[in-house]
Order: structure tokens, then C-alpha cells, then sequence
């Protein structure tokens, strides 16, 4: 499958558009993780440059990629560099301030209140912060749930 064949399809997917893929199309595809992004973020240009990360070895989301490189429709203003900047800022502040808290706790309970208070607090954040880096959709488990369930795995020991 030639590159506009698959910035076209994968364009199509982005926009939230009902596409039907032969098997091996869906195979040649497998490796690109575009889903419905929206409007802001969604241009054929952004999908070609995507495409391009991949093959070169690039392995988060298409919406991971666009808000890691500021990437969107600057024609709109949610999509202009700018205001991806100040969106990345308050998604990270959250994150950090959300792991402070939650995973500042967990870790306090899973090293037994060996380890200072501020210290776990620091250190929640900054795992918070790195998890979510890794998958910003996945932000609700990692950042969220998955230290909840630690916290009370361990107080319950």
C-alpha cells in the first residue's frame, strides 16, 4: 500500500469515519494506533508525519504523538500550537498535582511508613507524571485506579 493510500485511510479512521479494511490492509495498518482524535488535531499532514514517526520506529498513539509535538489544525484554536502548550500544561499539572496525592499515598503504604511523607509525595509525582507520558488514554488507570488498588493492598497487610 503506497504512504497517501494509507495517510488517506488513516485519515478517514482519525475523523471518526466508518472504514472498511481487507485483512490485509487491516494487518498493513495494525501498526499505526489512530483512533477518533477530533477535529483539533486531525489533518492529513499531521497523518503523514505520523505515518513517517512510525515507520521510523515511533511506537505511542496518533494522539500522543500530535500533543507530544504540538501538532494540530491551526486553522482552529484549540488546534494552534499555543493553546496545545497551555493544554499540555494544565493535562501535566493535573497529572503531577493527581500523583502527589494519590500516588504520594500508595507508595507511603508500600514501602510500610518507612519513607518520609514528602519524599513519597515527590516521588508520586514524578511516576504519575512518567506514566502518564507513556499513554496519555490510559491516564485514568495508571494515574487513578492502579495506586488506589496498591494503597489498599498494602494498608490491608
Amino acid at each position: 500500500m503506497r504512504k497517501t493510500d494509507k495517510v488517506n485511510i488513516l485519515y478517514r479512521i482519525a475523523s471518526g469515519e466508518y472504514v472498511q479494511l481487507s485483512s490485509d490492509e487491516r494487518r498493513e495498518l495494525g501498526k499505526y494506533r489512530v483512533d477518533n482524535v477530533g477535529k483539533p488535531l486531525n489533518t492529513k499532514t499531521n497523518v503523514s508525519q505520523y505515518v513517517t514517526a512510525v515507520d521510523n520506529g515511533y511506537r505511542k498513539s496518533f494522539y500522543d504523538w500530535c500533543l507530544d509535538n504540538n501538532k494540530g489544525d491551526r486553522r482552529m484554536k484549540a488546534g494552534k500550537e499555543s493553546s496545545l502548550k497551555a493544554f499540555n500544561q494544565g493535562q501535566s499539572f493535573g497529572v503531577a498535582a493527581t500523583g502527589w496525592l494519590v500516588w504520594g499515598l500508595a507508595l507511603y503504604w508500600l514501602f510500610g511508613e518507612k519513607l518520609a511523607v514528602g519524599a513519597c509525595a515527590i516521588i508520586g509525582a514524578i511516576v504519575s507524571l512518567a506514566l502518564f507520558k507513556l499513554n496519555r488514554q490510559g491516564s485514568t488507570f495508571t494515574c487513578i485506579i492502579l495506586p488506589i488498588i496498591i494503597a489498599v493492598i498494602c494498608a490491608t497487610r
